[in-house]
């Protein structure tokens, strides 16, 4: 006969089994909260887990002008707060100059920054996630040295008054950099300055120009003077980046109306690379216009001779020949070289010398920037003469 203490005991373990009231048995699961995930889970700790895994959080990101940020960087000109824009943020925390760093908003972050005009900032940005106390952390270190306009006047006007002239030489670099105003944020710029003009002796290796490098460091300069030079919106610095990226055969943005050589130039050339003839236009007067900045030798000829193709829909035979005898200067890039091979091309073919034509569609029939206009030409060339001559 079964006694108390077994029914006692059974009692215990069926109320653990099968708990009343009802609703303590009830199973009840965790939804994934980030929209358009319909997971469920049995306990939090799955949830968690699911959100470590499937949901991570994503790194904080701080732009200017749409365009995101290095974790170091320099800012050279004045910026609104609203220019400044912060992504995956939810504190902040800000450091100037090894003061101590204090917390701010991610709302007044921006105007600290568009503040700032001699100084080096120190931000940690935070992405941080209640539900399970995740942390995303962005560090940056954001250098501002942004010149007075004043500064910036008289340097632009002491380079174009120095170096606005044919072959420049490298020993007036240093001459020139004396000059310029001894404020310490209008240096990084007289300096890009005065590499471009470097960069410019190298690559035209002038007698007079003093050059002793080799000519293959002729981009380095170009490269340092384009890495400052391109974050000013200021007439000369916008002259010497376009003609360094004409150099570069970088023809995406076209420069100011006021080079219109060089904007012709430009026209010309991103027309070819889209796969496109280059436009003809009736010849006018160029305006009267100051001398801004120095180019070499080969960059002058490419340009006029792309003046002379947009201007004349049959050129006369001189400018093939002149191209001609431009591509055996020595030494000559692989950038100018290339240019020289599209002029020639595009000579030859309104001349009607297509076995000339053809010899210049081959040699830029594979290369990355215009073989979309070259490979269609050269095959209905091909195609053409196998026709006629059968």
């Amino acid at each position: 006969m079964p006694t108390v203490g077994w029914i006692y005991e059974d009692a215990v373990e069926r109320f653990g089994e099968n708990p009343y009231p009802p609703e303590r048995n009830e199973h009840r699961d965790v939804s994934c909260p980030y929209p358009g995930c319909e997971r469920h889970f049995k306990n939090l700790d799955d949830l968690l887990q699911h959100l470590g895994l499937d949901h991570p959080l994503n790194i904080p990101v701080l732009q200017i002008h749409s365009r995101t940020m290095l974790t170091e960087f320099s800012v050279r000109v004045a910026f609104n707060a609203s220019d400044f824009t912060l992504l995956n943020c939810t504190a902040c925390e800000f450091r100037c100059d090894g003061r101590t760093p204090q917390k701010v908003t991610p709302a007044r972050l921006p105007a600290l920054l568009a503040a700032q005009r001699s100084s080096t900032c120190e931000l940690r940005l935070f992405n941080e996630r209640a539900l399970d106390n995740n942390l995303a952390i962005a560090n940056f270190v954001a250098s501002f040295r942004i010149p007075s306009d004043q500064a910036l006047n008289a340097i632009d006007n002491e380079f174009s008054r120095r170096f606005a002239i044919e072959h420049p030489r490298i020993a007036d670099v240093e001459a020139f950099r004396s000059v310029c105003p001894d404020e310490v944020t209008a240096q990084d710029y007289a300096a890009a300055l005065g590499d471009y003009v470097i960069g410019l002796a190298i690559k035209e290796r002038h007698p007079d120009a003093g050059v002793h490098l080799e000519f293959e460091h002729y981009k380095e300069k170009f490269a340092a003077a384009l890495a400052v030079l391109k974050e000013f919106r200021r007439p000369v610095a916008h002259a010497v980046t376009a003609i360094i990226n004409f150099n570069l055969n970088s023809f995406s943005v076209a420069p100011s109306a006021r080079l219109p050589a060089l904007k012709n130039a430009f026209c010309f050339f991103s027309a070819i690379a889209d796969g496109n003839d280059p436009p003809v236009m009736s010849a006018t007067a160029e305006p009267q216009s100051a001398p801004v900045c120095p180019v070499d030798i080969t960059t002058y000829r490419i340009l006029d001779a792309a003046r002379r193709l947009t201007a004349e829909r049959t050129p006369h035979p001189l400018v093939a020949d002149d191209l001609e005898t431009l591509s055996q200067r020595e030494p000559l890039s692989e950038y100018d070289a290339t240019k020289i091979r599209v002029l020639s091309a595009v000579a030859y073919a309104r001349l009607g010398e297509m076995e000339k034509m053809e010899r210049h569609l081959r040699a830029l029939q594979f290369n990355y920037l215009f073989s979309k206009w070259a490979q269609p030409r050269l095959n209905l060339h091909l195609t053409h003469g196998n026709l006629a001559s059968n």
